[in-house]
Formats: C-alpha cells, sequence, structure tokens
C-alpha cells in the first residue's frame, strides 16, 4: 500500500508538501523582519525632528 490508499501521507510525501510552506515562512518573517526594521527608522527620525 502507498500512502494515497492508506490516507496517511509517507516521509518523501510529507517532505515534498512542507518544504515550500517552510520556505514561504521564512520569506514572511524575513518581510516582517525588513518591515520592523524600516519602522524603528522611521520612528527614530520622528522623534528626532520634534523640537
Amino acid at each position: 500500500m502507498d500512502g494515497a490508499e492508506t490516507g496517511r501521507y509517507t516521509a518523501d510525501q510529507a517532505a515534498v508538501v512542507v518544504t515550500p510552506l517552510v520556505s514561504q515562512i521564512y520569506a514572511a518573517a524575513a518581510e516582517l523582519a525588513g518591515l520592523a526594521e524600516r519602522l524603528l527608522v522611521l520612528q527614530e527620525h520622528q522623534y528626532a525632528d520634534r523640537p
């Protein structure tokens, strides 16, 4: 029996499904880190511009 017949994933099938998901999570985390850095820079400039 293969994974399709039992309703269970084999390790290889799970890896094929999970790998792109993990890549997307890492990409999203990198985007959020970049956004957080930009927001901190903007916040620092805002406070520096205040009298």
